[in-house]
């Protein structure tokens, strides 16, 4: 990555909706709304002087509820140019989550587009804001804040992961910036690759991927509200997109509902990434085997931003099943307990550094090594990397199931029974056991079209993988619980194995 070339974000914002003035930057699918770089820059400039006429100060903090609209994307573009710190959450929010954020974030104001006010069904203790675009001309934004600096928080993101538990990160200027460049520069994308954003931009992978990377180099995106796998591939044909960015439930979904799809609707499609999640092998080999579209597999995470690592795109250079290469903004190390570098293929915890990683999720605590006295992300995540740098994930720290001294990865069961049966979905997860400490159970969704049984999911995969790592229960349910970005609620599956015993 090349030397920084803006100051801040207000200036960066500014200077792409100015030098792609003419050039249409988003549609709303839905609405047909459509909205010029320039035309969204003066939505912008109404954000920040609504802020200014409502009494919020820099540095203040807003809560906005996101949609994936045109108003809300300039509600939080706006928020930063303004030199406030917004806080992107889900529109149709959690409300023990949202306590957690209030509790640990000093809000300001809640901020809502027009007219959404009456949806909200919980009390604030501080104002909530309605924001409607003005009719009259709007004066230049320059007049209505300072520059923020690199080192400014730009927004705050809350993250539950795998714990439930919102934990705060503080994204600077320099965090964005240099994530924006670095992955516009994996990517390779030039103003000609069109957009279709269907994750939400509340989340890290869908602001980045499919709005941030297009509006980077004056390019175009299609955003709609929300993912259906019924009209997925008519918007693709249609609003001839060129890029998409999914998580593996998506892809699954598709396989499992796959039927066959006009060739022309695909013509234009380059790749569809993917991340987030795991991704099973034998799920990529079914889904491009299926559509003849390659998936483009990355790694990353709210913490450092968006990116991490990402698969090269030519099909001859990616490695399937790993998660790519780090981006250039990253350093990234595998160590062992004590802190000490790993070998190539030996197996230890995943962490990095680089300008992307949000300051305040940074620890250099327990660290023995010299290499890891500076600051490093412990990601939580285990894995390795092998002789040609490409990262292998095993799971997540906290995922893993410690059944009788074995430590197991759930992704590691819940690939074979994918491969075992392509048209269900599993997952998989340790329960408390008196003796063992932990037992596994996998969960599989139910499905009409095939006759599967518990004895035959233990008869398939006993074969496939070691007897230390065979579920001791298989559950049936219609549904793999999941949140707002696609990631398996393993403790929502707790609680439903629990309640299951407690009623057998």
């Amino acid at each position: 990555m090349g030397k920084m070339e803006y100051c801040s974000l207000k200036e960066y914002i500014l200077e792409k909706c100015h030098h792609n003035y003419e050039s249409i930057f988003i549609k709303e699918f839905e609405t047909s709304k459509t909205c010029t770089y320039g035309s969204f820059g003066q939505e912008i400039r109404s954000v920040a002087l609504y802020f200014k006429k409502e009494g919020i100060k820099e540095r203040e903090t807003v809560l906005l509820p996101m949609e994936n609209t045109i108003s809300s994307l300039a509600l939080f573009m706006g928020a930063i140019v303004s030199n406030i710190v917004p806080v992107p959450i889900a529109n149709e929010f959690i409300e023990n989550e949202l306590r957690a954020i209030v509790k640990n974030t000093n809000i300001r104001a809640i901020v809502v587009a027009h007219g959404k006010k009456k949806e909200l069904q919980v009390e604030f203790p501080f104002p909530i804001l309605e924001y409607e675009t003005p009719a009259q001309n709007i004066p230049e934004v320059n007049s209505l804040g300072n520059e923020n600096r690199l080192d400014d928080i730009a927004y705050i993101a809350f993250t539950s992961g795998s714990t439930g538990k919102p934990k705060k990160i503080a994204i600077s200027n320099l965090n964005m910036l240099a994530e924006i460049q670095c992955m516009s520069d994996a990517y390779g994308f030039d103003k000609s690759i069109r957009h279709l954003c269907l994750l939400p931009i509340y989340h890290a992978s869908g602001l980045y991927r499919n709005i941030l990377l297009p509006f980077h180099v004056g390019g175009e995106v299609v955003i709609v509200s929300k993912f259906v796998v019924e009209g997925f591939w008519n918007i693709i044909g249609t609003e001839k997109i060129n890029f998409v960015q999914v998580v593996p439930s998506i892809l699954k979904m598709l396989v499992m509902n796959c039927k066959e799809t006009d060739p022309d609707l695909k013509n234009g499609l380059k790749c569809i990434g993917s991340a987030s999640a795991p991704h099973p092998v034998s799920l990529i080999e079914l889904f491009e085997k299926s559509f003849n579209v390659q998936i483009c597999q990355g790694y990353g995470m709210t913490e450092a931003t968006c990116g991490i690592t990402l698969n090269p795109f030519e099909i001859g250079k990616r490695k399937l099943g790993s998660v790519g290469k780090p981006l250039e903004v990253n350093k990234l190390i595998v160590c062992n307990e004590k802190g000490e570098t790993l070998l190539p293929g030996e197996v230890g915890k995943i962490k990095i550094s680089g300008d992307n990683v949000a300051k305040n999720c940074l620890n250099s605590k327990n660290e023995t090594s010299e290499k890891q006295k500076s600051d490093w992300l412990d990601t939580g995540d285990y894995g390795n990397l092998d002789d040609d740098g490409f990262l292998w994930i095993v799971g997540r720290e906290s995922d893993l199931i410690k059944r009788g001294g074995y430590r197991i990865a759930p992704n590691e069961i819940e690939d074979v029974i994918c491969e075992a049966f392509p048209i269900v979905e599993s997952a998989v997860i340790g329960v408390p056991h008196p003796i063992l400490g932990q037992d596994i159970v996998a969960f599989i969704t139910k499905n009409t079209n095939d006759n599967i049984s518990s004895r035959k999911v233990i008869s398939r995969i006993k074969t496939m993988i070691s007897s230390f790592k065979i579920p001791s229960r298989i559950l049936f349910i219609e549904f793999i619980p999941k949140n707002g970005v696609g990631k398996v609620d393993r403790n929502k599956l707790l609680e439903y194995y629990t309640e299951s015993v407690g009623n057998s």
